[in-house]
């Protein structure tokens, strides 16, 4: 809390990102809900999965288009706008009769909002480094991430609960009013961002072609792979984000199929594990700076591998005491990987590159998880939820391996701003 309070500027920030991410969290449990109900749950979960994970192959054009954009503050105003106009549509579309042509139009709208904000990211990256002082930075991003975790498991209650008063129509406008209201927070600081923008920032900005975008994503990428430690960390990072996406369809699965281990209802009880991995990812993101300091990152992914192999057997015995320690265990070491992870890439990227190389970093983190979604809950459509997890064991076992078998080194400590 000593950073809130010392860091104005920080602080409005993280009631902005607590308010979008309000409402998206509690629109998604909606979503999933929504297509529990329909006559193919299993397909509908699929579209909203891949709705969510899908705009994260675009994040590396998105920050390269965020470098080269002027006016950032601007355009961050804009984008709320735009968000808030997209749900606002999702709520006249969700109030005809439920059916699998208005989910597909619904997870396509979802899809656009999500490509938009990727573009927000990257507007907002070069900012994060003059928000609190350097020092401060990695305890920064720990605090950011519980914070998130923390409404993020808020928001999936209070959306699972008023589910069962409201409508799903009035929740997709109460998303759209979040996305609103960041706006007219960011206009209370506009002014700060505006200096930030003005003197730490290149002005120069080059012609937004198709070519020049290209050229500075192939230059993202050669920047992240150059640094050949980084690189096979986010690597594995990247596996372990696709096994974890598949958590949650793959526990929704479960409980379609296991009424009897539904705590309330359904959309309860998959509010339930996920607030349990946020809990996870709140303790590690606060505690795990310290906690973990010694501990390497391909040793941290290799935990996550294992919490994940353990929610696999929770799913595949369906128990549901197995499923929940698991899903904490897993949140616990991504929260405390995360923040280690952020902040090594700040200290080893220069400022004029966060945009398009943390737009590098999304993409290459989640360009895995659209393929694990397709392919896990396809199976399970085609097949079997136990083909899925059978699977589901393999790649955890394999790839907590793999994590051992690098053993790379601690990343050197070289400021990226200093240089």
């Amino acid at each position: 809390m000593r950073l809130l309070k010392e860091y104005p500027l920080f602080r409005k920030t993280i009631i902005n990102n607590f308010i979008s991410t309000l409402g998206d969290s509690m629109y998604y449990i909606a979503l999933m809900t929504y297509a529990a109900q329909l006559d193919r749950p299993d397909f509908g979960i699929m579209l909203v999965s891949l709705s969510e994970s899908l705009p994260y192959l675009f994040s590396l054009m998105m920050g390269s288009l965020a470098d080269m954009s002027g006016q950032r503050t601007k355009k961050i105003i804009y984008t709320g706008l735009w968000r808030g106009g997209l749900y606002f549509l999702v709520g006249i579309l969700i109030g005809f009769k439920p059916s699998m042509m208005i989910l597909a139009g619904i997870t396509l709208i979802n899809f656009v909002s999500d490509i938009i904000g990727k573009f927000d990211a990257g507007l907002w990256a070069p900012f994060l480094p003059f928000l609190v002082s350097a020092e401060d930075f990695e305890e920064a991003q720990g605090m950011k991430g519980a914070i998130n975790q923390i409404v993020n498991m808020m928001s999936q209650f209070v959306g699972a609960f008023l589910l069962g008063i409201f409508s799903y129509r009035l929740l997709a406008f109460i998303n759209s009013f979040t996305f609103f209201l960041t706006v007219l927070i960011v206009l209370t600081i506009v002014s700060e961002l505006l200096q930030i923008e003005k003197n730490q920032m290149d002005s120069s900005r080059q012609q937004l072609a198709f070519r020049t975008i290209w050229e500075q994503m192939v230059s993202s990428v050669k920047e992240l792979y150059h640094n050949r430690i980084l690189f096979t960390q986010l690597v594995l990072f990247s596996l372990a984000n696709g096994l974890l996406t598949v958590l949650v369809p793959l526990v929704s699965l479960l409980f379609i199929e296991n009424t009897h281990l539904l705590i309330n209802n359904f959309s309860f009880s998959l509010a339930l594990f996920s607030a349990l991995m946020s809990a996870g990812v709140v303790a590690g993101s606060l505690f795990g700076s310290k906690t973990f300091k010694s501990m390497e990152l391909n040793t941290l992914c290799f935990y996550i591998f294992m919490a994940i192999f353990c929610v696999g057997i929770g799913i595949l015995g369906a128990n549901i005491w197995v499923l929940f320690i698991g899903g904490v265990g897993v949140g616990l070491f991504v929260g405390g990987a995360s923040p280690k992870l952020s902040a090594a890439v700040v200290r080893q990227i220069p400022i004029d590159k966060l945009g398009s190389v943390n737009g590098g970093i999304s993409t290459l983190l989640m360009s895995v998880p659209p393929i694990a979604t397709t392919m896990f809950t396809g199976l399970a459509s085609a097949k079997t939820l136990n083909a899925a997890v059978y699977l589901l064991l393999i790649c955890s076992v394999v790839f907590a391996l793999a994590s051992l078998w690098f053993g790379f080194k601690r990343l050197p400590q070289r400021d990226a701003r200093k240089s």
